[in-house]
């Protein structure tokens, strides 16, 4: 089994909105295809 757990920021003009649509399309539409994934989360806190 591999667990992977990856931390990021968007960049300076990226609007969350449209980053959040295609997250939502990448978990609908990607990782369901793609055998062996058995969960993907996205999660957010608050900016430092």
């Amino acid at each position: 089994m591999v667990i992977e757990t990856l931390t990021g920021r968007l960049a300076d003009g990226v609007d969350e909105e449209a980053f959040l649509e295609a997250d939502r399309r990448f978990q609908t539409e990607f990782v369901p295809n793609h055998t062996g994934f058995v969960r993907r989360t996205t999660a957010r806190g608050a900016a430092d």
